[in-house]
């Protein structure tokens, strides 16, 4: 059903939303509850009323009628929801090209994506754009915001922030909310490496626009610099510190084979992460 063109006739808009439908039906957790539909580009009413008709139609034709499977409600307006999808139609007839599946996001711009959960919108309150860093492990939030340089006074964003909360990936952990700010590089990898296993919400107009898991790799190069100020790494300027990740917090320099944690933790380069 791969279109090379996507355009705003009537017979491009209805193979997209025949695409939408296939795709919303195929979620292996089941389909969303809701999909809100809206464009990041002006002017686009008429066009965005006219594929909720399309999309709907789509929704409900076989064979996407499966039993006892609720079909998804098409909106235009953002409200919260326990669970649903977005889709920027104006993103994609910009780019110009239909998708192939819905986790593509070949500029960056969302097609359609898992929005934040209705308990995850009511903690902390509603971020409008911004970030939202999740799964911050126990005991970590306040220590993250000084890092950052969040509790200088004259940082501009609003924050939110709290600890304790229960989570199925760990036990418990923290969630930081920051209206009105971007993170540099440097502020992603310090994030990766002080909130292990942390993931980070990129929020635009009230939506989750991109996510970065902040995993770390298993070995880095010139990353992170060896607390040993004898290490052949330090001494010499074309001996780059090799340094392994050994677990949670824990690492290991392969070169002089020092053991160190966050306490003697020091960066000299930047990780490089996927947006998703």
């Amino acid at each position: 059903m791969r279109s090379e063109n996507l355009t705003n006739t009537p017979e491009s808009l209805k193979e997209l939303a025949n695409r939408i439908a296939f795709e919303v039906y195929s979620f292996s957790e089941g389909s969303p509850e809701i999909i809100d539909i809206y464009s990041s580009r002006e002017g686009d009413e008429g066009v965005i009323t006219l594929w909720q008709g399309f999309l709907e139609e789509a929704l409900d034709k076989e064979p996407f009628s499966v039993k006892n499977r609720k079909t998804p409600k098409v909106r235009i307006l953002c409200e919260p929801a326990s669970r649903f999808y977005s889709v920027d139609l104006g993103a994609l007839l910009d780019l110009g090209v239909m998708p192939m599946k819905y986790s593509e996001n070949p500029l960056g711009k969302e097609e359609y994506y898992p929005q934040l959960s209705l308990i995850d919108r009511k903690l902390l309150g509603h971020i409008q754009d911004g970030i939202v860093i999740d799964h911050i492990p126990f005991g970590r939030v306040f220590r993250l915001v000084s890092i950052l340089g969040m509790d200088n006074p004259v940082f501009s964003g609003r924050i939110s922030l709290g600890e304790g909360y229960s989570s199925r990936k760990i036990d418990k952990k923290g969630i930081l909310k920051v209206e009105g700010v971007n993170l540099f590089p440097k502020q992603i990898t310090d994030i990766a490496f002080y909130a292990e296993g942390s993931t980070i919400n990129i929020i635009k107009f009230g939506r989750i626009n991109q996510k970065i898991q902040t995993k770390i790799p298993n070995f880095m190069e010139g990353i992170v610099k060896c607390p040993d100020l004898n290490c052949l790494s330090n001494e010499e300027l074309d001996h780059l510190s090799w340094i392994s990740h050994r677990g949670f917090e824990e690492y290991k320099c392969e070169r002089c084979e020092t053991q160190f944690g966050l306490d003697k933790f020091q960066l000299e380069g930047l990780l490089n992460f996927e947006y998703y």
